[in-house]
């Protein structure tokens, strides 16, 4: 076989971020407002396109923006514990600057990026920048896939916060080989570790990725849920939020920083416990520091649903004999002081000093800050998850988050009266009132929406680096943006407009099919009971390589039980497009409908109507009651079930753009602002359910149609289900003739545990089942009279020696098949008509394991696909693995003789994969055109 090596780029990674309140990051203006975020233990690097009108410059301040994963970040290590895990936290590492003998300052080189993942298991990565497109993982605590541990401490609980620094330290032996030197804390319930690493500068240099030269020590042994780094002068401030039972502590420990010659750590003997503040009622879930020449201000958020403001006061000099203040340097680890501090903490009055930071300055002077409570800001209702103070702004703003779903940005109220003297405030210490100036966010969830419609409130807040746009992250794993409105010219009120999201599913997919046409979307089922559209928008937002931008478009079904499957069946002949059949962990299948404001928008998004214009028998958009299962076609079949709030019958997904136009004469700020936004998805994106199928005893668990291979004159659209089963009884497949919602036929004796796959063949002759019991079973098509059935024509016993997760017809052969199984291996089985009525022939022509491999252990096979094509005269096959790993092989198209041999055509960079299992792999659909004949 002569045919050329093959290449991938991933256009989109559709994943929510995970439910953790610390793993979303914004990278560096170098990097062009790009941001990271976890989802399982995959980072996700979301790169902004912006979208500007015509008549703007080339600044990018108010543009629409539009983020896109097209690229990612999947970690070398695999679990500590026999469980799952996931990215837990992430931070930025930032970088110190050190005095140097006088001789001025010397820094990171700026093209240094670093960031630090920590996990559920208490693993713990870096992942360095080394240029545009390519990131280096280094592991500090974990067990790589090869089996080997790295500097195991003992600490596996999982890790709630991560803060870290990173200098350039000079090389004595190699003065021109320069030192990266880095300090890790991590937060648990175990307490704050501290972690030393160091690694070569230069980026030309190879580093042992997994390189033991990483030192550790405890810091702090109470159980902590944050933490948060700055500097004062020449020291390091901790500042750490306890997460004890009741009055909780945020404490405060300091680390002088001194010439990068003499500069070492020798462990938790080099940190000093300056003291403790008390005050919030609840756990201490945030913390952000915010510096300006006069002072620093901490601001804290807590389970009490308050936020305290602390001011520390620039240092000066101090008499070592005055008095401390109590509980300067106190643990307060008995509950008796704890409730006395508390009472005390009350009768403090407004302006004086809770406690004192004291260091020994650059000059050798002992000096100490103050600090003083600034403010308590009450305004949210459930627990404050998040706090961070707006970069680059005049006078100091806060934003924070809640689980009350509301984002509320806070500033000073000014006094007109008086004037603005900065001199009075630091000398009385008080400073004006602190209130809620602007709310974005969502105004509340409507009953019956999924996680993902802000039924709960938002984890995490934070800021781009220009303070021009807020991301927030969603508990439901969607994350929010909102950009300041450069239009309104009111410098006292800003006004914030929502871009579109990112969305995906916040927990496994189970299955996806292709739109059956022309593939122009592709529908998606997961275990977060949501089915979600997917499709590529017009090349006018694509992105900088290139590539295309995929975006969920909508929402059909947010159902009540887990969806397993879904298969798409319209194909314009024998069924009418825009329709498909999900199954879940119920016992019944639900057909659905495109409703007209989704083909609306597909026309709107891909400037072509649908091949089906026979709109006049479906809905403007469906409903969905908040005590029942069914998408209703109207709001008043819905209030019957439950009601479903205050939404409009006439609400469309458009954002107010006129869907009446389409293709070329659109803009990239039209389209943008077309995309249907969080809310919009979750409730007025669903399609009508149409139809159930009844007959299966227990849970669904896979679907399969012919839609995309029948001829439509004479064939009738199939559908193919099986369910759950430990007997024969249960094993059984039906098949249903969708169109007349009936069963045409039970496949028994086949089978006898669950039926794991299924496929038609291409030439509509043959059903090919496989599951739990091993077998490869082959179901000949038959019509007596106008009875259509199918009929056991043959059996393979033990068709694989563990059991088979996926088989796949080929698409160009109809008599070729493809099964792949968890013992490792992948066969080729040809089935041959024989003569007059005697069974066909099933013959295995091939066998063969799959390239990547953990070591010398074969990798179980979960998912195979034909191409819908053939290449060079071959036939394309792509094989996942349990791993996440994707594989492209090519088989002859000629099977004729013995020295034919499969070849790998490609494997996919595991930075691209998946991190679990593959569940499922679809083609999208090719129909030859004119011009490809010609």
């Amino acid at each position: 076989m002569n045919v050329p090596k093959l290449k991938s780029k991933l256009e989109l990674h559709g994943a929510a971020a995970s439910s953790s309140p610390h793993s979303l990051i914004t990278l560096p203006s170098k990097n062009n407002g790009s941001i990271l975020y976890a989802s399982n233990c995959i980072v996700n690097i979301a790169k902004p396109i912006h979208v500007s009108g015509a008549e703007k410059d080339t600044s990018t301040e108010g543009d629409n923006v539009l983020y896109n994963v097209n690229s990612t970040l999947r970690t070398c290590t695999v679990s500590r514990k026999d469980c799952l895990r996931s990215i837990t936290t992430m931070t930025l590492l930032q970088p110190v600057q050190v005095n140097v003998g006088g001789q001025g300052q010397t820094s990171l080189k700026e093209s240094i990026t670093i960031i630090a993942c920590a996990f559920s298991d208490g693993t713990l990565t870096l992942w360095r920048q080394m240029d545009e497109h390519n990131w280096e993982e280094h592991v500090l605590v974990g067990v790589t896939n090869e089996g080997q541990e790295l500097n195991n401490t003992n600490q596996s609980d999982s890790i709630t916060d991560v803060e870290g620094i990173c200098r350039i330290k000079s090389s004595e032996d190699a003065p021109n080989m320069d030192q990266l030197e880095i300090i890790i804390l991590t937060s648990s319930s175990m307490g704050v570790q501290y972690y030393k690493h160091t690694m070569e500068a230069n980026h030309n240099d190879q580093i042992n990725s997994t390189s033991n030269n990483t030192q550790s020590a405890v810091l702090a042994t109470y159980p902590t849920s944050c933490m948060k780094l700055t500097t004062i002068q020449n020291q390091l401030i901790l500042a750490i939020g306890t997460a004890m039972p009741r009055h909780n502590r945020i404490h405060f420990y300091t680390l002088p920083i001194v010439s990068l010659s003499s500069m070492e750590y020798g462990g938790e003997s080099e940190w000093t416990h300056q003291g403790s503040l008390l005050g919030h009622l609840g756990w201490v879930n945030c913390l952000d520091w915010m510096s300006t020449n006069q002072y620093i201000m901490l601001a804290s958020g807590s389970q009490d649903a308050r936020i305290r403001l602390w001011k520390f006061h620039s240092p000066n000099p101090y008499d070592e004999n005055q008095d401390d203040i109590d509980d300067n340097g106190d643990d307060g680890d008995d509950d008796d002081d704890d409730e006395s501090e508390a009472d005390d903490d009350d009768l403090i009055e407004e302006g004086e000093a809770r406690m004192f930071i004291r260091f020994e300055n650059n000059e050798g002077v002992k000096v100490q800050s103050s600090v003083i409570l600034e403010a308590l800001l009450i305004g949210h209702e459930e627990n404050v998850t998040a706090v961070s103070w707006r970069p680059g702004s005049s006078k100091p703003c806060l934003i924070s988050s809640s689980m009350d779903r509301s984002i509320l940005i806070w500033m000073e109220e000014s006094d007109n009266n008086e004037e603005d003297n900065e001199s009075s405030l630091v000398t009385s210490g008080v400073g004006n009132v602190w209130a809620p100036m602007t709310r974005v966010g969502t105004a509340g969830g409507i009953l019956g929406g999924s996680v993902g419609s802000s039924l709960l409130g938002f984890i995490n807040i934070i800021w781009s680096h220009d303070g021009q746009q807020i991301i927030g992250h969603g508990y439901g794993g969607a994350l929010y943006f909102w950009r300041k409105d450069c239009n309104v010219n009111n410098s006292e009120t800003e006004r914030w407009v929502a871009n579109p999201c990112i969305t995906g599913h916040f927990r496994g997919i189970s299955d996806i099919s292709w739109e059956v046409t022309e593939g122009m979307y592709l529908l998606s089922s997961g275990l977060d009971q949501t089915c979600r559209l997917w499709t590529s928008l017009p090349s006018r937002l694509s992105n900088n390589d290139g590539g295309n931008v995929w975006r969920e478009v909508g929402r059909p079904q947010v159902h009540g039980y887990d969806l397993n499957a879904v298969a798409c069946i319209g194909n314009g002949k024998g069924e009418m497009v825009h329709r498909f059949i999900s199954g879940a962990d119920e016992k019944e299948a639900r057909g659905f409908d495109a409703p007209i404001e989704t083909l609306k928008l597909l026309k709107f998004l891909k400037g072509k109507s649908s091949t089906d214009e026979n709109n006049e028998s479906r809905i403007n958009r469906a409903f969905i009651p908040s005590l029942g299962l069914s998408n209703r076609a109207t709001a008043a079949d819905a209030m019957e079930e439950g009601g479903i709030g205050d939404v409009a019958p006439d609400q469309t997904i458009s954002n107010d753009v006129s869907l009446e136009r389409s293709g070329d004469d659109l803009s990239a700020e039209e389209i943008a602002a077309a995309l249907p936004h969080e809310r919009d998805l979750g409730v007025t994106s669903l399609w009508p359910e149409i139809r159930k199928l009844y007959g299966h005893q227990t849970e669904l668990i896979c679907l399969a149609s012919n839609a995309e291979r029948c001829d439509g004159s004479n064939d009738k659209v199939l559908l193919a289900s099986s369910c759950k089963a430990r007997d024969a009884e249960n094993a059984a497949i039906r098949i249903w003739d969708v169109e007349n919602n009936m069963c045409l036929c039970s496949l028994k004796n086949g089978h006898k545990s669950t039926v794991t796959s299924l496929s038609f063949s291409s030439d509509g002759k043959y059903l090919a089942s496989t599951g739990k019991d091993r077998r490869l079973c082959f179901w000949k098509k038959s019509i007596i009279g106008e009875q259509l059935k199918y009929d056991l024509v043959s059996v393979v016993e033990s068709a694989h020696k563990r059991i088979v997760w996926s088989l796949d017809f080929c698409p160009t052969n109809p008599g070729l098949i493809c099964t792949g199984s968890r013992d490792g291996l992948l066969k080729l089985w040809q089935v041959t008509d024989s003569n007059d009525d005697d069974p066909p022939i099933v013959k295995e022509l091939h066998r063969w394991e799959p390239i990547s491999k953990s070591g010398k252990k074969v990798e179980p096979i979960t998912a195979v696909a034909f191409a819908p094509r053939t290449l060079h005269s071959c036939v394309i096959l792509a094989v996942g693995l349990e791993t996440g790993i994707l594989e492209i092989w090519a088989i002859p198209t000629r099977l004729d003789g013995t020295d034919w041999r499969c070849k790998l055509l490609h494997s996919i960079p595991s930075a691209s994969c998946h991190i679990d299992a593959v569940k499922k792999l679809a083609w999208k659909p090719y129909h030859k055109t004119q011009a490809d004949a010609e």
